[in-house]
């Protein structure tokens, strides 16, 4: 059986999506990786557990509210601005702002700042003022939530199993047709391209096996001839970073729950939210420039495709590693991602996480 211990998932970021919405009421509802339940203030940007200090009664269970105080339902406890009632004050939360995004944590103090400022220069620079949500979807799957990780970290698999990538990223429809030896120009060519638009070149784009919160992100290129990462090759609204349309986009990952491919028209934000040794729950959201007149269907066309296409895969791997956990996977060089995050997740503090790998 696969363990995991709780209070360890917790210090993994996720994405807070509720403080996305435009016009929120003063308080919302979230959650923490294990699905923790949050409270946050718009206006301050507090965080805490849903919790009352006197029963511990959940406050908000999953509303929210656009009064100013905290009131628990159960006694009639009001919280006051110092955030306490007659019998303790609210349990706060770690939150680090990435961009226009809040991350949620129980323990900031583990991300590495190095490899989060790397990606603080990538974010800071779109306008988060002028984007907002278009689409969520939310997907529930048979498997544990490290397979899907080690599933993220690769692009081996995805010429022969998500077509739809096969047209729009150049380095996967070059893999896809066998021309491995265009990776490097494409890649060398995405570069060239950001210094052009004098945008941040990302340094850390690698899964860190001895970090002990790993956060990276890499660069490419989409096809030219398609023009944006959507199926009919237009762009989903006006652009949201380096004040033009770019063939550039980037991708990466907050630890093993936050993952991220940022294009120049639109985001594609994911947490992966661990639920039990054989079910994760997959929270997407696709966000694109607030004057955006495209249909929920066509941004998500791409990712929605393709997450139905690794559900199938990452099942089959969680069922074969189940049924043969003797068995160790093997890893080529060109996966070398989920290599390293193999050997992270094996590194983790004995007792904490058990995998049957």
């Amino acid at each position: 059986m696969i363990l995991h211990d709780r209070e360890l998932l917790r210090t993994f970021p996720v994405v807070d999506f509720a403080s996305l919405v435009p016009d929120r009421p003063i308080w919302s509802s979230s959650v923490l990786s294990d699905m923790a339940p949050v409270v946050i203030n718009r206006d301050s940007g507090r965080v805490f557990y849903d919790m009352c200090a006197h029963r511990k009664a959940a406050i908000l269970n999953g509303a929210s509210q656009d009064r100013a105080r905290l009131r628990c339902p159960y006694h009639g406890w009001t919280f006051g601005e110092d955030d306490s009632c007659p019998n303790g004050v609210l349990s706060p939360v770690d939150h680090v702002p990435l961009g226009g995004l809040t991350l949620l944590t129980a323990d900031a103090a583990r991300l590495d700042p190095d490899e989060m400022e790397d990606l603080v220069a990538v974010f800071d620079q779109f306008r988060w003022a002028d984007i907002k949500p278009l689409a969520r979807r939310t997907y529930s799957v048979p498997s544990h939530w490290s397979y899907w990780v080690e599933n993220f970290l690769e692009c081996y698999h995805c010429s022969f199993n998500h077509p739809q990538l096969c047209t729009v990223e150049n380095h996967i429809a070059a893999s896809s047709g066998g021309n491995f030896s265009a990776l490097g120009d494409f890649y060398n060519a995405a570069g060239r391209e950001l210094a052009s638009m004098g945008a941040h070149r990302p340094l850390t784009t690698d899964w860190d096996p001895d970090s002990a919160v790993p956060a990276f992100i890499d660069f490419n290129t989409l096809v030219k001839e398609h023009g944006a990462a959507t199926q009919s090759g237009e762009p989903l609204g006006p652009p949201i970073a380096f004040n033009q349309h770019s063939h550039v986009f980037y991708y990466g990952a907050v630890g093993p729950f936050f993952h991220f491919s940022l294009y120049s028209d639109h985001l594609f934000l994911t947490n992966f939210h661990p639920i039990g040794p054989s079910e994760t729950r997959i929270d997407c959201c696709w966000m694109a420039h607030k004057n955006s007149t495209s249909t929920e269907d066509e941004a998500i066309w791409l990712w929605e495709n393709t997450m139905l296409q690794d559900i199938e895969l990452v099942t089959r791997l969680h069922v074969g590693r189940s049924r043969f956990p003797q068995e160790s996977p093997v890893f080529l060089d060109s996966e070398e991602q989920s290599a390293s995050f193999h050997e992270w997740i094996k590194g983790l503090p004995k007792g904490d996480i058990s995998t049957d790998r």
